[in-house]
């Protein structure tokens, strides 16, 4: 697929693909990303988290047979008696599911999973070979044992682990099993007056109950204006654990991208708090390499990160005003000592740059209706 950036960063996919709500699952010899884009179900999969395959859409809102829909949110797939699964939400509240041969798809034969009432479904299949669907939204998340079918659920097992009270739970409920324990990833509202833009997690013993809260993994907050919600997943590849989560872009609560983050195991056996990233899960970013503005990870102000596919990098900076800020985690500079900007503006002024909260140097512009590259030197950067 097409990233349009040259190297490996945060958003994951580059500039090539919106992608939110992201599962991601090992299956065969790949890392497979099932999410939401536009009003389909979409794959990609990867072998090493640096090239990805584009496997296209899983299931479109025209797919869905037994219901008129406008979109498919959310979906996760799991593998049993030798049949991938892929469960999706209406925004009706409804829960489908499609099936397939592989974990790339095509998936076809959609139904009703039958019971549920309840945004993004995620599913479990436990060591014993017991099945189990979590799903819900705003007031507490339900689970319940899937029937033999895999298309409806035994309505006497439905259980409520998590509520908002307790739990600060809002939507976007995952499920991992990591040593012996069941942990819940979930759209947590702790922070920001209430706002969902953090992933919180919650561990038990048993599946369907007992849950103690264990905090935040990841806060999206300052990614976009219109930052408004934060659903993904933890999974461990290759003896590491990640966390994929969206960060908004263009100032829409539509056009989200896939961003990830290496977890580290604190010494209670849980996971300490990730920090929201430009460089990712790639360590840090070089500055002899030009990096495209859109990879800023945090905005301050009144600037977005807009789609211009008229540009080198598909989407750019924009709506900037005095005082607006545009951070980056994290960039290896190296001995630079040359600070240039390409950029187009109405008017004329000035970029400063800051390393650390400390003042560096800055590049004046001059008003062009042209992208033009404006430099200036500054002292090394060790």
């Amino acid at each position: 697929m097409e990233r349009f950036i040259g190297f490996n960063c945060n958003p994951l996919l580059g500039n090539g693909l919106y992608m939110a709500d992201v599962e991601a699952h090992f299956f065969e010899d790949s890392l497979y990303l099932y999410g939401t884009s536009g009003n389909r179900a979409y794959i990609v999969s990867t072998k090493d988290l640096k090239t990805f395959t584009d496997h296209g859409a899983a299931v479109c809102a025209k797919d869905v047979i037994w219901k008129e829909t406008t979109g498919i949110w959310a979906p996760d797939c799991v593998f049993r008696n030798g049949i991938y699964y892929l469960y999706y939400s209406l925004p009706t509240g409804e829960c489908g599911v499609s099936v397939s041969n592989s974990p790339a798809g095509p998936f076809s034969d959609p139904v009703q999973v039958k019971g549920i009432e309840g945004i993004d479904p995620a599913v479990l299949i436990d060591d014993d070979g017991s099945a189990y669907i979590y799903y819900g939204q705003t007031d507490s998340v339900s689970v319940a044992k899937l029937n033999d079918d895999m298309a409806s659920i035994d309505i006497s097992s439905v259980r409520h682990p998590l509520n908002v009270k307790d739990f600060c739970y809002h939507e976007g409920i995952s499920v991992r099993k990591k040593d012996g324990k069941y942990y819940l990833i979930y759209t947590d509202t702790s922070r920001h007056g209430n706002m969902p833009v953090c992933q919180g997690y919650a561990v038990s013993d048993h599946p369907t109950g007992g849950f103690s809260y264990k905090g935040v993994l990841i806060d999206n907050f300052g990614c976009d204006p219109s930052t408004w919600n934060n659903h993904g997943c933890i999974e461990c590849f290759n003896g590491k654990w990640y966390i994929f989560y969206h960060c908004s872009t263009n100032d829409s609560q539509v056009k989200r991208q896939l961003y990830a983050e290496q977890l580290i195991i604190n010494d209670s056996g849980g996971f300490s708090e990730a920090e929201m990233t430009s460089s990712g899960i790639y360590g840090s970013l070089s500055a002899e390499n030009r990096i495209p503005s859109s990879v800023a990870c945090c905005l301050k102000g009144m600037l977005i990160k807009e789609e211009d596919r008229s540009s080198e990098y598909k989407m750019i900076l924009s709506r900037i005003s005095e005082g607006d800020s545009a951070i980056y985690k994290y960039i290896n500079f190296k001995r630079s000592c040359v600070f240039r900007v390409k950029t187009k503006s109405k008017t004329s002024g000035r970029v400063e740059l800051y390393l650390d909260g400390k003042y560096h140097g800055y590049v004046f512009i001059d008003a062009s209706s042209e992208y033009k590259e404006f430099s200036a030197e500054i002292s090394p950067i060790r």
